[in-house]
């Protein structure tokens, strides 16, 4: 493998790892209904994001919100009746 293979294929790495600001995220510090961090496959508590820079609070929210895909956050998702991708 050369290491121009090996440069693209660090900065491609970094490129997929690095994270976005509060702003770019649009980031606020309250859920947006029952979508929150701490319901997020991203978050990481207690207060930090594998996507977003800086400290997260767990009732935050941000454009990127996924949910996680444990038993609590599908009956949360079913009471408020959130439609569930195929």
């Amino acid at each position: 493998m050369s290491s121009s293979t090996l440069s693209t294929t660090a900065g491609e790495f970094n490129a997929l790892h690095t994270k976005v600001s509060h702003k770019e995220a649009e980031y606020q510090h309250h859920p947006r209904g029952i979508q929150r961090c701490d319901r997020c496959s991203m978050f990481r508590a207690p207060h930090s994001c594998t996507k977003v820079a800086g400290d997260i609070v767990a009732r935050g929210w941000c454009k990127f919100f996924d949910w996680k895909d444990d038993e609590t956050h599908v009956r949360a998702r079913r009471q408020h009746g959130e439609q569930f991708r195929s």
